[in-house]
C-alpha cells in the first residue's frame, strides 16, 4: 500500500533469492530509526542514495531546517500536495529519493524525497522526517489485511490547534537551538469525539498511545502522533485548562478513520 499525500509506499517482498543471500552475507540489516522529533538544525546530515543512477554514493551536509511545509506535485503528476518535511543541505539528486537521511550515529532521520528546482537554487533539499515515515509504514501495514485497504487510515478528532506561544532554549548538553510551541485547541467541530473532553482554549502538553507519551512541544507532534491510534485504543491527551493540568481519555473508533 502507499498514500499519495504523504509520498510513502510500503513493498512487501517474498522469497528473494538475493535478499535471502544477502541477509546470510550480513551485507544487510534493518536500518535504526531515530527520534526525528529529535532532529536539530546544524546537525549532521548524510544521504546515501543512487544519484543520476550511477551507483550508491554518500553526501553529507547539515540539517537547515528541522520542520518546514513544502508544496509539491504527487507522484501520479497531477495532485498537489502538501509535505511536512526536513530540509538539508546534504547534495542529493535524481535517485537519492526514497533513500535515507542519516544522523552522525548512521540512525535514519528521514527519507529523501525532493529538492528545490529553482534556477539560482542550491543545496536546499528535503526528507520526510523517520518519525512520519515509520508511522506511516506502520499503519499502512495494519489495516492493509483488516480493511483490505491500500492507503493510510488515518485518525481525524474533528478539531484544529494552533501556536499560541512560542520560545527557544539552547541545550546545555550539545548547544543545539530547541524550538518550543505552545499548542492549544483553535476549533471543535459538532460531532467531534471530544467535544464533551476537550475545550477551545485548552493547552496541549502530551499524547499518550499505549506506553508510549509524546510530550507536545510543536504543534506537528500533536497531528504526528495519532498516526499511530488505532480503532479501539485509548489516546490520553494531557491538557492545562484554567492553569489546571487534566487528562482527557478518548476511544478511537471507526467513525474517526478517513482514508489519505
Amino acid at each position: 500500500g502507499g498514500s499519495l499525500n504523504y509520498d510513502i509506499a510500503v513493498l512487501r517482498i517474498e522469497n528473494s533469492a538475493v535478499l535471502k543471500k544477502a541477509i546470510d552475507a550480513r551485507t544487510v540489516a534493518a536500518v535504526e530509526i531515530a527520534d526525528s522529533n529529535n532532529v536539530r538544525p546544524g546537525q549532521l546530515s548524510i544521504a546515501i542514495g543512487n544519484p543520476e543512477a550511477e551507483g550508491i554514493s554518500v553526501t553529507s551536509g547539515i540539517v537547515s531546517v528541522d520542520s518546514e511545509y513544502i508544496d509539491m506535485t504527487a507522484v501520479d503528476n497531477r495532485t498537489k500536495i502538501s509535505l511536512r518535511v526536513i530540509r538539508t543541505d546534504t547534495a542529493v539528486n535524481s535517485g537519492n529519493s526514497g533513500g535515507g537521511l542519516f544522523d552522525d550515529t548512521g540512525k535514519l532521520i528521514g527519507i529523501v524525497n525532493a529538492k528545490s528546482g529553482e534556477e539560482n537554487v542550491e543545496n536546499i533539499a528535503y526528507a520526510i522526517p523517520s518519525n512520519v515515515a515509520r508511522a506511516i509504514a506502520d499503519n499502512i501495514i495494519y489495516y492493509s489485511p483488516l480493511m483490505n485497504k491500500q492507503c493510510v487510515m488515518r485518525v481525524l478528532l474533528n478539531v484544529t490547534v494552533q501556536t499560541s506561544g512560542l520560545s527557544t532554549t539552547i541545550s546545555e548538553e550539545d548547544g543545539f537551538i530547541n524550538k518550543l510551541e505552545q499548542v492549544t485547541i483553535a476549533s471543535i467541530m459538532d460531532g467531534s469525539i471530544v467535544k464533551d473532553k476537550l475545550e477551545v482554549g485548552d493547552i496541549i502538553n502530551s499524547v499518550t498511545i499505549g506506553d508510549k507519551i509524546t510530550k507536545i512541544t510543536r504543534q506537528y507532534m500533536f497531528i504526528d502522533a495519532l498516526l499511530d491510534a488505532r480503532v479501539g485504543t485509548d489516546v490520553k491527551i494531557g491538557y492545562t485548562r484554567n492553569g489546571q493540568q487534566e487528562t482527557a481519555t478518548i476511544t478511537i473508533t471507526k467513525d474517526c478513520l478517513t482514508e489519505y
